[in-house]
């Protein structure tokens, strides 16, 4: 397989939403004590509100496998927001997205504020997901030609119809889960729908994780490999009709 250059910077950014997160056991239920720890630590928090299924029974949160590490409170401090749970910490952007450099600094910022209490014993799992939006007419084979793919279904070939696509790619240390959805309906900030396809490509770890302290002290390289993986996965996603629509920039 050949690797195609990455580039350093897109014309048209189809990004609509990034999130880094960890999952955690602990001595306590992290929404009971985090929330408060960043918002004694952080500058700019401007708003703390609680998500819907923090309503739930925290008994029935831990028997649901699906709702075990879902968000049940969110922060937003300046250009980020911080998702908590029981278990879980997740890290995005208020878009639009200032770039992977100030958005691996936040990530260092709140992961160095969470990981620093004695609450967290051990990190199970961390992640990076970027979605990224394509603007399409609504014809399915339209937005099927952006991606890379060649897919069958029997003896039929998949060329126009709508499609919703999942599958999991090992690439040790990573696993790439990534889908692609043909026929999606934007919502802009004016209220105006768009329509296009969906690339949602969730990169995470699947080797062993170190101990807390190590993991804090390596957090800036494990970023940036993390990223770079999911970046390369993002782009190995695309036909070159795909690329090409983004208008790439190389350095």
């Amino acid at each position: 397989m050949t690797t195609r250059q990455l580039p350093s910077k897109l014309a048209k950014e189809p990004l609509i939403d990034v999130i880094f997160e960890i999952r955690f056991s602990s001595s306590f239920p992290g929404s009971a004590v985090l929330p408060g720890l960043l918002l004694s630590k952080l500058k700019e928090v401007s708003n703390f509100e609680a998500m819907p299924i923090a309503q739930l029974p925290q008994q029935m949160r831990e028997m649901d496998p699906n709702l075990q590490f879902s968000p049940l409170s969110r922060l937003t401090w300046g250009r980020f927001a911080i998702l908590v749970g029981d278990r879980s910490v997740g890290v995005g952007c208020v878009m639009p997205y200032p770039g992977w450099a100030d958005f691996k600094g936040a990530i260092e910022q709140v992961m160095n504020v969470v990981l620093s209490d004695a609450l967290i014993k051990s990190i199970e799992r961390y992640s990076i997901k970027y979605v990224d939006f394509f603007e399409t007419n609504e014809d399915a084979a339209s937005a099927l030609s952006q991606f890379n793919i060649d897919l069958r279904v029997g003896m039929h070939a998949v060329k126009a119809e709508n499609s919703v696509i999942r599958v999991e790619i090992p690439r040790a240390p990573f696993l790439h889960a990534v889908q692609m959805m043909t026929h999606a309906n934007l919502q802009l900030a004016s209220g105006a729908m768009r329509s296009g396809a969906i690339l949602d490509v969730d990169t995470l770890t699947s080797a062993s994780i170190p101990e807390v302290q190590s993991f804090i002290t390596d957090l800036p390289r494990l970023l940036d490999e993390i990223h770079l993986a999911n970046k390369q996965m993002f782009f190995e996603c695309l036909s070159e009709s795909g690329l090409s629509n983004l208008e790439p920039q190389y350095e």
